[in-house]
């Protein structure tokens, strides 16, 4: 992408993501996420230079940190298990009669790397440092685009906690 064409803002911005997911067994499989951005030229004005913690662009275990720089990324690897597979009925009818609602439960562990490169950081010292994390937990994935995350998750800085994510496609 480009944006801007004078002095103040003229950013070239290349930006990719890319997942694998291989099987395992039927039961157990194996996701790698894959996340880089880099911003030419690299002296760029402060709102020109957002990457990690924007959007969906965020490493498990720094949900509470923005990183901004010029270029990085970072690479996800899960290792998830079934663990529960069931139908629920749901309390809604539908033409008299009422309908099920599928529910799956995964158990989940964890680990990702990242790096921000920032010629400016300022005040963010997680910019310019190798930043990794791990941990572990439950999706539960509902009416076939509903997920709820539930991850306990440790970090470079030693902290460590719940965190709750939500998907769905609406």
């Amino acid at each position: 992408g480009k944006k801007g064409f004078n002095k103040f803002v003229n950013e070239w911005n290349l930006t990719a993501k890319g997942m694998m997911c291989m099987t395992i067994n039927p039961r157990l499989f194996i996701k790698l996420n894959a996340y880089g951005s880099i911003r030419l030229p690299f002296r760029q004005p402060y709102f020109g230079r957002r990457l990690l913690g924007y959007g969906d662009a965020f490493m498990q275990g720094y949900e509470y940190y923005v990183i901004d720089g010029v270029a990085g990324g970072y690479l996800k690897t899960t290792l998830t298990q079934k663990l529960l597979s069931f139908e629920c009925k749901s309390p809604f009818k539908r033409n008299k009669s009422s309908f099920q609602i599928p529910v799956r439960i995964f158990g989940k562990i964890y680990g990702n790397a990242g790096y921000v490169y920032d010629p400016q950081p300022g005040e963010n010292d997680l910019a310019n440092t190798f930043l990794y994390s791990g941990g572990f937990g439950i999706d539960i994935l509902a009416a076939y685009n509903f997920t709820l995350k539930l991850e306990w998750t440790f970090n470079h800085l030693g902290q460590n906690g719940l965190f709750l994510h939500r998907k769905s496609i609406f």
